[in-house]
């Protein structure tokens, strides 16, 4: 299945993924869609760099972002995740 870019939102695969020049009303819009308060951030190669919940989006707009705002690396790259795909393969 092909990419579709479209204001920063990266569809493929069914997964949501949003870029770092999302503003952070397509954010939650983005979140909202995904139904599991997270949203992905990948890069220019489509690697993802980190993850941002609904929560992490109130707390920006609490100390003064705009929803206009991108969201530039208000992010966390600190995060886990596993390959599903792996998972099966040794289970």
């Amino acid at each position: 299945m092909a990419s579709k870019r479209s204001q920063g939102f990266i569809l493929k695969k069914n997964k949501l993924l949003i870029t770092i020049n999302t503003t952070l009303h397509d954010c939650l819009t983005a979140i909202d869609a995904s139904q599991i308060g997270i949203i992905f951030i990948v890069n220019n190669t489509e690697q993802v760099i980190g993850v941002v919940s609904d929560g992490d989006i109130r707390a920006y707009l609490l100390a003064g972002a705009t929803l206009q705002d991108k969201l530039g690396g208000r992010y966390n790259a600190d995060f886990v995740w596993a390959d599903l795909n792996l998972l099966e393969k040794i289970s």
